[in-house]
């Protein structure tokens, strides 16, 4: 289950969670099975954040930086992965149907 207040931060957008993130730079933000479904998250950094079972149907995550992060089990149907980064990032069970993936980068 997702953590409150991670949630809550997150669902403020890109540019705020960006800048709580820069001051919490050692938390591992924990947004498992959260509903997130159509979120704009575009150029934000969700490195190593924790989204195992999430529902991100059709969310923005284009140019997004999503190094290390827990997608397992993620229904990222027809989400916009164009441009992000997904280094190190585990997909494994994750629905990637109709997704945009264009130009993602997977390794270094």
């Amino acid at each position: 289950m997702a953590n409150e207040e991670h949630l809550r931060r997150l669902l403020q957008g890109g540019e705020a969670w960006d800048s709580w993130r820069s001051k919490e730079w050692d938390l591992s933000p924990d947004l498992t099975g959260a509903n997130l479904a159509y979120i704009n998250l575009s150029r934000a950094n969700l490195m190593g954040i924790d989204l195992e079972g999430a529902n991100l149907y059709k969310a923005n995550l284009s140019h997004s930086i999503l190094e290390e992060a827990n997608l397992c089990n993620a229904n990222l149907e027809e989400a916009d992965l164009s441009f992000a980064s997904l280094v190190d990032s585990n997909l494994d069970e994750a629905n990637l149907t109709r997704a945009n993936l264009l130009e993602p980068t997977f390794a270094e």
